[in-house]
């Protein structure tokens, strides 16, 4: 059997990338077709309140340039487009759709912060401390921690290694 050659990964962002980022957010150029050149069919149902995505013609997106394949496309493909929205149908439909990831974006930060605030009260509420530690109490906790992970292991200086 061949041997296949080994290719090393090559991730979708670097882990830095991923490690800021807390919420997934769109980085698409064009909100009103998410880059794709069509416009989204949940956008689709504001323009044309009986859109079928799997029935009618894509609609053509006119406010960026990732439709501009279709221009030049046989006959064919053309046939299967929608071409009846203007460039200003689509920048209003971009405008609403990046108002709409605002909310849903401060909507995710809102719903974590308060995640972070109930996490934060049953931790308090079982912690068996009434209070937080002082600056003082740190420093000893810190300094013994410390000191237990310096000293030998007992039960390795009593049955070195190989004893029975």
């Amino acid at each position: 059997m061949a041997q296949l050659p080994q290719f090393p990964r090559e991730p979708i962002s670097s882990p830095e990338q991923q490690h800021d980022r807390q919420m997934w957010r769109p980085e698409w150029t064009c909100f009103c077709c998410e880059d794709s050149g069509f416009i989204a069919s949940s956008l689709m149902t504001l323009i044309v309140p009986d859109y079928r995505p799997n029935e009618d013609k894509l609609p053509l997106c006119q406010n960026c340039s990732a439709g501009n394949w279709v221009q030049g496309s046989s006959p064919g493909v053309s046939g299967t487009i929608d071409w009846r929205f203007k460039r200003e149908i689509c920048a209003e439909l971009d405008r609403i759709n990046r108002e709409q990831w605002r909310i849903t974006l401060r909507n995710q930060f809102e719903a974590r912060q308060q995640a972070l605030t109930k996490i934060q009260d049953l931790t308090q509420q079982m912690n068996l401390r009434k209070r937080d530690r002082t600056w003082q109490e740190i420093q000893k906790a810190e300094q013994d921690h410390q000191q237990v992970i310096l000293e030998p292991d007992v039960d390795q200086a009593e049955n070195p290694e190989g004893a029975v």
